[in-house]
């Protein structure tokens, strides 16, 4: 079994009361990511008498957006988000929902300056109708190290999909279940997750033989396509975010592609991974 690299994940759940849930359950992740990308930077644009606060926010924002306007992508291109957010449903409490952010590597000091733009913004309101929120509880930090995953035995994993899931690879998308295209989006994922914000040394990562393990695996899928979208003012056009939800059984599950498939239920999988999508578990009996 190849040696598991190095990655921090921080995850943070806080509970939130909603001004008006149904408008602001239509997608919420884009609302927040999108009102607190505005919000930090009309605040880095200020003069500020601390200019740690000020930096803190600039860091902020390259995690949760990119690079400010205006900035050249780095060398070697663009890089994935250290912050991703998701939004889940509180059945029992019909004025709430809950947020899950999750910190990749040193993210996680940013939580504080995170927090005090989502109390900012639920004080202001968010999205074409200024829904209003503020947070009710939070749970302390839950911290992981992809490397301590506990792998479960057995040569057979049945993934169940609860987040939309698309996959992207040379151009391509596919909006369904796809073995190639999950494998070679979860490699990817993981391999640009620890280069950018955890440790790959010593792993003997060889993602073509890894490849090659997740491939020989057989899958049958029992999927429906989940429907989102949002409207994107800077676009000025509806941006497709649809995905499959539903369950994959895989069988001839190797050690190895244990490893991975553990590794992506926490990291999520494809495209729209910080807003949520591509999020999985594995079924344990």
């Amino acid at each position: 079994m190849f040696k598991i690299p190095h990655l921090k994940i921080t995850r943070i759940f806080y509970r939130l009361v909603v001004e008006n849930i149904d408008r602001f359950s239509i997608f919420p992740e884009a609302g927040i990511r999108g009102a607190v990308g505005y919000y930090l930077y009309d605040e880095i644009k200020k003069d500020f008498g601390d200019p740690r606060r000020r930096e803190n926010y600039i860091q902020l924002y390259r995690a949760l957006l990119g690079p400010l306007p205006g900035e050249s992508l780095p060398p070697e291109g663009p890089q994935p988000r250290s912050i991703n957010l998701r939004f889940f449903g509180l059945p029992q409490e019909k004025d709430k929902m809950g947020l899950e952010v999750v910190f990749f590597g040193q993210s996680c000091l940013l939580s504080e300056s995170l927090e005090q733009s989502l109390v900012a913004l639920g004080e202001e309101g968010i999205g074409r109708w200024a829904n209003r929120f503020y947070i009710d509880g939070v749970r302390p930090p839950v911290v992981t190290d992809i490397a301590d995953i506990v792998v479960p035995e057995g040569d057979r994993a049945k993934l169940v999909f609860f987040s939309p899931t698309s996959f992207r690879h040379n151009r391509e998308e596919c909006k369904d279940w796809n073995l190639e295209m999950f494998s070679w989006n979860l490699l990817q994922r993981i391999e640009l997750l620890c280069e950018a914000h955890g440790d790959m040394d010593g792993t003997d990562w060889d993602f073509d033989g890894l490849l090659q393990d997740l491939l020989r695996m057989e899958s049958q899928a029992k999927t429906i396509k989940t429907l989102r979208s949002r409207l994107s003012s800077r676009q000025n056009k509806r941006i497709d975010y649809s995905g499959f939800t539903g369950t994959v059984l895989l069988e001839y599950v190797s050690r190895d592609a244990f490893v991975l498939l553990s590794v992506g239920e926490a990291l999520g999988v494809g495209k729209n991974t910080t807003f949520g999508g591509g999020r999985y578990v594995i079924e344990r009996k």
